[in-house]
């Protein structure tokens, strides 16, 4: 008789694993496993693996992510530069008063929020490679995944600083909000500012992110996440923002130097925040050491699954 019931109602073939173990890193997957399956458990022809899409879908995130970034915040940040100085006479540095310094702070921190809520789900929504190379650096992230990510992160800020610059109609208007050195500091001064100001907003998003094993680097342990970082960007951002014009992310400087041809200190804008994000990682590694019951200690190493 159960045979016979067998027989009547067969088990469901069993499918193929189509997403990638836990922390398994996709771009492995995408490389072994195969393109589809259907209902019947055969595999059918597919232009790209379900991997295969993820990891794109996450590169294009990081690209459009870090593309509207530059557009939104860095152009906001230029007009009031060029604002700045059309009013004041005599200003080489064009010196931002109050509120231009709150309104270009207030750019930075709601962008930044908006577009990790928007595309923290795809990729993690890192759109800083100083984050990117901390995530590598604490083995919450492979080397692979993380060079795919800052390219698509610096081919975005680039793209971002030529759309404004056609935008505006002005050759290099507001100078692109490119990254300069206030002629009161010096660049040793402005790397130190970078790495603690980028520290700062890093551990935050370390402490904020969600270590279960599988989840993407850089998912969320809850939906107020983005509100944090993005006020951690705020806060750093007006902090720096009449200092150096904001830096905090490699790409953010990359995308208007490459696009102004200023390219003046720009090691700062690259070894500080790049050497605070490290730092801010292997401190939040050191809590995660002390509190192993607090918090799930196994590396997520970039999963979409």
């Amino acid at each position: 008789m159960a045979n016979r019931g067998n027989q009547r109602n067969p088990a469901p073939p069993v499918l193929p694993r189509i997403a990638p173990p836990m922390g398994q890193d996709p771009f492995a997957a995408a490389m072994a496993a195969p393109a589809s399956y259907g209902d019947d458990g055969k595999q059918k022809g597919s232009f790209m693996s379900p991997e295969s899409k993820r990891v794109v879908a996450a590169l294009l995130s990081e690209f459009l992510g870090t593309l509207f970034l530059v557009l939104v915040a860095v152009g906001i940040q230029a007009n009031e530069l060029q604002r700045s100085k059309e009013i004041t006479a005599n200003n080489a540095d064009m010196v931002m008063s109050t509120d231009t310094t709150t309104a270009a702070a207030l750019a930075y921190g709601m962008t930044y929020m908006v577009l990790i809520a928007t595309f923290e789900p795809v990729s993690g929504a890192h759109l800083n490679p100083a984050i990117t190379v901390a995530a590598v650096a604490t083995s919450r992230m492979g080397k692979l995944p993380g060079f795919l990510y800052i390219t698509s992160q610096v081919l975005g800020a680039i793209c971002g600083s030529a759309i404004y610059n056609g935008m505006s109609g002005y050759d290099d208007y507001g100078e692109i909000g490119v990254t300069k050195v206030d002629t009161n500091f010096d660049a040793g001064s402005i790397f130190g500012v970078e790495l603690m100001a980028t520290f700062f907003v890093a551990l935050v998003w370390f402490f904020a992110i969600d270590l279960t094993p599988g989840v993407i680097c850089g998912g969320f342990r809850e939906r107020t996440g983005p509100l944090y970082v993005g006020m951690a960007y705020f806060a750093a951002a007006a902090l720096t923002t009449r200092w150096d014009r904001v830096g905090l992310n490699p790409a953010r400087a990359f995308g208007p130097a490459a696009v102004s041809g200023n390219w003046n200190d720009h090691w700062v804008f690259w070894m500080g925040p790049l050497i605070g994000g490290m730092s801010a990682g292997l401190v939040f590694e050191v809590f995660v050491w002390l509190s192993p019951h607090e918090r799930n200690t196994a590396h997520a190493a970039f999963s979409l699954a």
